[in-house]
């Protein structure tokens, strides 16, 4: 079994918490794509006894980050399987650039989150694109105001909000 440090975690922790995203620990019964992880009203759910990769913690959290803030809330259960059963258009390249700038962020090497079991064993070929520069889906993170090309992958903010012209009804 991959045993993985738990500083990594603590780590993953406290920039979740930090960037305003919750996380409790608790048993999860039953089946979530990625293994020990689900949310619940917004907040990440962890199970640590069956949690694979510290690196699926960011991705999940870049899910909720990447949902519009009402639709944070109301995720619960296993993120793949909401995302693919609630009819919005998901943007998964997004999802991964914004895991990448949080590992930068965290200071954690690269196959914390791109290792080599995930990404249907593509992980070392956006690990070199990244490092070339190539960001695929970065004007998502751009449009939603969260970036700009010229500092990725610095953040100005971590999760969605709701556009400008919702905010003044």
């Amino acid at each position: 079994m991959y045993r993985f440090s738990t500083q990594y975690v603590s780590s993953i922790y406290s920039f979740l918490s930090r960037i305003g995203i919750e996380v409790e620990e608790r048993s999860i019964g039953g089946f979530t794509f990625l293994p020990g992880v689900m949310a619940e009203k917004g907040m990440l759910i962890v199970d640590p006894s069956r949690l694979r990769f510290p690196g699926d913690l960011l991705f999940e959290a870049g899910r909720l980050a990447l949902s519009s803030p009402a639709q944070r809330m109301r995720l619960s259960g296993d993120l793949n399987q909401l995302q693919d059963n609630n009819g919005e258009a998901e943007n998964e390249t997004a999802i991964i650039l914004w895991s990448y700038a949080a590992l930068k962020a965290i200071g954690l090497p690269e196959d914390v989150v791109f290792y080599a079991e995930g990404y249907r064993g593509d992980a070392n070929w956006m690990i070199t694109n990244f490092k070339e520069g190539n960001f695929i889906g970065l004007s998502s993170l751009e449009e939603w105001g969260l970036t700009q090309a010229s500092i990725f992958p610095a953040m100005e903010k971590w999760l969605r909000e709701e556009p400008a012209s919702q905010n003044q009804k």
